[in-house]
């Protein structure tokens, strides 16, 4: 390569240098807290009102379960002694078989609400999505991050963040409640009081 062609060379290798940095430049970036916008966004907040009463609708339930078969060993407990050995297998099948079905029915019940959860916090998730959405183009931002995750961020400028900004853009969203429906602990699974693999023989 002659000198002529080394400067040629050299020079358009600086212009697209400085045409990168130039983009750089021009990328605007910003931040928010995920968490926090979806622990003030107005809909969550009605969403979550909506499965509370409904899980006191399924706490009441289960209560009646509960009672029911507690009292069904209670009394199999008091008539022990005076049953015959046929009767006592008899009996004791009989609250396993309620302890089963109870057990199968708070089993459905609990899918049913997961289900429930699913349906309430689809509209609030689409929202926020469909907001952040908004306001990077409105805005102009390149990206903007999620402090949420799990990115390794160890400083950052307070005002990039738009997390308040988001929220406040937020709407409620109506909720159509159920009044025969109800939302148990999330990973629990409702089980009637005093239930064992076997009834009591004493």
């Amino acid at each position: 390569m002659n000198v002529t062609r080394w400067i040629l060379a050299g020079a358009v290798a600086g212009v697209s240098l400085t045409a990168q940095r130039a983009e750089a430049q021009a990328q605007k970036f910003a931040y928010v807290d995920s968490r926090a916008i979806v622990e003030r966004a107005p809909g969550a907040i009605a969403a979550q009102a909506a499965l509370q009463k409904e899980q006191e609708v399924l706490q009441a339930r289960v209560k009646v379960w509960q009672d029911s078969l507690q009292a069904m060993i209670t009394a199999y407990q008091n008539a022990e002694k005076t049953l015959t050995e046929a009767q006592k297998q008899t009996r004791q099948r009989a609250i396993q078989d309620r302890q089963a079905d109870y057990a199968k029915r708070a089993e459905e019940l609990d899918q049913q609400m997961q289900v429930r959860q699913q349906e309430l916090s689809q509209p609030v998730m689409a929202q926020i999505k469909e907001t952040l959405e908004d306001v990077r183009k409105e805005d102009g931002y390149t990206f903007i991050f999620d402090i949420a995750s799990n990115g390794v961020i160890v400083a950052v400028d307070k005002n990039l963040d738009l997390t308040d900004k988001v929220v406040g853009r937020l709407k409620p969203i109506p909720v159509a409640t159920k009044a025969d429906s109800a939302k148990s602990p999330l990973g629990a699974k409702p089980a009637p009081a005093g239930v064992t693999k076997k009834p009591p023989t004493q």
